[in-house]
């Protein structure tokens, strides 16, 4: 099934409700704590140049989310699906599409850092060609998946 988004807007302020819904989601809150409490993790990232995060949609259907944290070459990227709409394709559909995106372009490498249990994000992003770093998660217990723009000349 080919996944094409409609549109992808910024993440505002006003759109945080919407990610509180999903982290209402067990699993959601389990992966994606970090971004408590979400007030501040906006107005943290919202104002830094470096991170990116947007929402995906299909007409007025969100999707999921983008988050890109770019560091000179490298960006760290990390994902939420609309947690009705998992197992159905859309994480490696917005992966593949935020990785085309103009602004992000220059980025030579990019890293995804996800817990050792979460197979099905593991398996995700395997699926589109990233390769895990180490044979053994770090201290925190999260695996680093690399892919990196020069494998696509080769």
């Amino acid at each position: 099934m080919l996944i094409e988004f409609e549109r992808w807007e910024r993440l505002q302020k006003d759109d945080l409700p919407l990610l509180e819904l999903w982290l209402e989601d067990a699993e959601v809150l389990k992966r994606m704590d970090g971004m408590l409490p979400l007030g501040e993790w906006y107005e943290n990232t919202s104002q830094n140049d470096m991170y990116f995060t947007w929402l995906a949609y299909i007409g007025e259907q969100p999707i999921g989310t983008v988050i890109i944290e770019r560091d000179n070459e490298s960006a760290y990227i990390g994902i939420i699906t609309n947690p009705t709409l998992r197992y159905q394709g859309y994480g490696k559909a917005l992966i593949s599409e935020v990785m085309k995106r103009p602004e992000l372009q220059a980025v030579a490498k990019w890293v995804a850092s996800i817990e050792e249990d979460n197979k099905p994000c593991l398996a995700c992003f395997s699926a589109l060609g990233y390769v895990q770093e180490e044979e053994e998660p770090d201290e925190d217990g999260f695996l680093d998946l690399v892919y990196e723009r020069e494998r696509e000349r080769d």
